[in-house]
């Protein structure tokens, strides 16, 4: 699917060749997977494994957060598609270099709109350790309710931690 979106500050659109560099400084920079043990990449092998992915990738839709003014990337929003359902699980990530700035709060918004009116999803879920208090006060701004909290449903670094569910629905 082609995609491309502006708000006021970003740039939304599919993932190319081009971004191996900026994917780089995301996904091996192990500050932007604090809370969710996803920085497993550890090469630049990997990471072209991973763009390659994004690009190919049918059974989801993965979002390069462009900041205008640099035109680099600061970000990953990531829709995945339930099989013969209109429901899609988030998931994002924005640098840590550009976190606290309302870079995910602008990206999200635009992301919900889009997915609602134009993918013609019914729900969104996300779910997050519940530690990561940001990300949930994130979630909660946007609209999404926390549905439920499954306990010691994560393991990273020898350590359980419970996860909270959110959703959201078309209204």
């Amino acid at each position: 699917m082609k995609f491309y979106y502006e708000t006021e500050r970003l740039m939304l659109r599919n993932f190319t060749e081009s971004d191996f560099c900026d994917l780089c400084s995301i996904v091996l920079d192990n500050r932007n997977f604090t809370y969710t043990g996803d920085g497993i990449t550890r090469s630049k092998e990997e990471v072209k494994l991973l763009l390659d992915y994004y690009i190919e990738n049918l059974a989801s839709l993965n979002i390069a957060i462009v900041l205008k003014e640099t035109n680099v990337i600061v970000g990953i929003l990531c829709i995945n598609y339930r099989y013969n359902m209109p429901i899609g699980d988030l998931n994002c990530i924005v640098h840590y270099d550009y976190q606290n700035k309302k870079i995910m709060s602008e990206a999200l918004q635009k992301m919900i709109e889009i997915a609602f009116n134009q993918m013609n999803l019914e729900r969104l879920t996300a779910e997050l350790v519940e530690d990561n208090i940001a990300s949930a006060r994130l979630l909660e701004k946007q609209g999404f309710k926390l549905e439920g909290i499954k306990e010691k449903d994560f393991f990273l670094n020898n350590t359980f931690f419970n996860v909270k569910c959110y959703g959201l629905i078309k209204s």
